[in-house]
């Protein structure tokens, strides 16, 4: 069985503005209105968020927890795994994001002292949004990329490589266009990979053998497993060992055979926050190493 630097800390935003980002929904299609007043909604997520939590710390995971702040209003700040990501050496890095609206979600006063800050690369149009665009495997030094308008290749490259790591990038698409971030369409276990390789083109077949070079076997996943965000998943180290957090949404879009090959899970729902917001379990937990 191959190796995994897994985190047991993650980083997680109470969202005190969630509500629909018109100007996020431009390039992430997964994102749909619900017929609900604001405070109402703005609520929802907030209880969501609050079962969560409770549920990642009964798996033995810490979670540090930040209040968003109201003024300005941030809709996606539940969302921090864009913003920022931390190495297994400590090391935190703040990445340069594609929707404007959104870098004011970057927090400096949550950080620690070693950060690496990437956001002068917006002035270059030059995005790659966390580890929404970057599905790290730590253990390889490898950083996996679907390229996109949030998802630049130069940028990539120039992140991956100051990080001393490879980048393999690949280009997929789901109902004709471009999906707007990697980590809809893979995920790391241990020794399993949740990918979607229908939907991959350019690249695919070096994703692939990248994956199973590092001893992974492939549980592949359909265009409708991909909406229900199958791909969204993330696995961490919690008090049994590793156990993979994913949503209800998408524990029910997978298939017995394939739940089977998981392992421990944490299984968390999020319907507003899916819904309203366009990401799911992974993109709310920043890991902390």
């Amino acid at each position: 069985m191959p190796g995994m630097t897994l985190a047991s800390t993650v980083l997680m935003v109470r969202p005190a503005c969630f509500a629909f980002s018109e100007e996020a929904a431009a390039s992430n299609l997964f994102q749909r209105r619900l017929d609900v007043p604001a405070h109402r909604l703005a609520a929802l997520a907030v209880e969501e968020f609050d079962r969560m939590v409770v549920q990642l710390r009964e798996e033995g995971i810490t979670v540090r927890v930040v209040e968003d702040t109201p003024d300005p209003p941030k809709p996606d700040a539940v969302f921090p795994n864009n913003w920022v990501s931390w190495m297994p050496d400590g090391r935190a890095i703040v990445y340069p994001m594609a929707v404007p609206s959104r870098r004011a979600e970057k927090r400096r006063d949550i950080l620690p002292d070693r950060v690496v800050d990437w956001s002068m690369l917006e002035d270059r149009g030059l995005f790659v949004e966390g580890t929404g665009s970057l599905v790290f495997d730590h253990e390889n030094r490898l950083a996996y990329a679907c390229r996109s308008p949030r998802t630049v290749d130069m940028a990539t490259w120039i992140v991956a490589t100051k990080l001393g790591y490879t980048s393999s990038g690949f280009d997929a698409r789901l109902d004709g266009a471009a999906v707007y971030h990697t980590n809809v369409v893979l995920g790391l276990g241990v020794d399993w990979a949740v990918w979607f390789g229908d939907g991959a083109t350019r690249g695919r077949h070096a994703v692939e053998g990248r994956l199973q070079d590092t001893g992974r076997r492939l549980i592949s996943l359909t265009a409708a497993q991909v909406r229900a965000y199958c791909g969204n998943v993330l696995t961490l180290r919690g008090a049994h060992g590793p156990v993979t957090v994913l949503s209800r949404t998408a524990w029910e879009a997978f298939r017995p055979e394939q739940r089977d090959q998981l392992g421990r899970v944490v299984i968390v729902a999020i319907p507003t926050i899916e819904t309203v917001g366009g990401g799911s379990a992974r993109c709310m937990m920043a890991e902390v190493f």
